[in-house]
């Protein structure tokens, strides 16, 4: 939507160019995620070419938190 694609921009703001970008969708799995395609072409279309989506099978609290790997809340 315009306003993800607004948020999304906005919060990319307050980083700089060269971080490493990672999106993810945490309810369902990649392959038949609707968000995370849109959203990764709007981060590459605002200059950020190391962003990279992370391929969660399942969600991301069985292919992530269930098996200890770091989560940082901002």
């Amino acid at each position: 939507s315009d306003e993800g694609r607004r948020a999304l921009s906005e919060a990319l703001a307050t980083i700089a160019v060269d971080t490493e970008v990672v999106l993810y969708c945490g309810c369902c799995p990649v392959k038949s995620c609707p968000n995370v395609r849109p959203a990764s072409a709007a981060v590459r279309a605002l200059g950020r070419p190391n962003a990279r989506v992370l391929d969660l099978p399942t969600t991301f609290a069985t292919d992530w938190t269930a098996k200890g790997y770091p989560v940082e809340r901002s």
